[in-house]
């Protein structure tokens, strides 16, 4: 059936393409100082501490939580400043935005079974804590990174 010689010639990769740690900080602390939308940012703290083999199956499904809870999480800051200055952006969602894998830790360390609760439930809970935060009186509202 196939009696014919037929020649391959397979080239090695001369460079691979791989990643480590180390390169994901640069490209973090170079994303941030260039103004790059945190989603970006939270994208590459994901792969991050994937690299670093510090993300489990709970780090995970925080991280995907945190990015289903906030609506400006592809926004720019200037654009979540200007949303504030025209009501457009509430002050608590400024706080689950900035704020976010912070209120999914400390959901996870204060709920009971947080974590087997439905998914809406947990958007529900992400939202509830960022309005709690904001009625504080020692309240701030952290700064955009711009």
């Amino acid at each position: 059936m196939f009696e014919e010689n037929i020649k391959i010639d397979v080239t090695p990769p001369s460079s691979f393409n791989l990643v480590n740690p180390e390169d994901y900080v640069v490209m973090i602390n170079e994303s941030i100082k260039n103004g790059a939308p945190p989603m970006i940012i939270n994208d590459l703290i994901y792969r991050y501490m994937t690299a670093s083999n510090k993300a489990d199956n709970v780090d995970s499904s925080l991280f995907n939580l945190v990015v289903d809870s906030d609506r400006l999480i592809s926004e720019r800051a200037e654009s979540i400043v200007l949303g504030l200055s025209r009501g457009t952006v509430q002050p608590w969602e400024m706080v689950l935005h900035q704020s976010g894998m912070y209120i999914a830790y400390r959901l996870l360390n204060t709920v009971n079974g947080f974590l087997e609760l439905p998914y809406e439930e947990k958007i529900n809970q992400m939202q509830k804590f960022a309005k709690t935060l904001v009625q504080e009186p020692e309240f701030v509202l952290p700064a955009p990174q711009l």
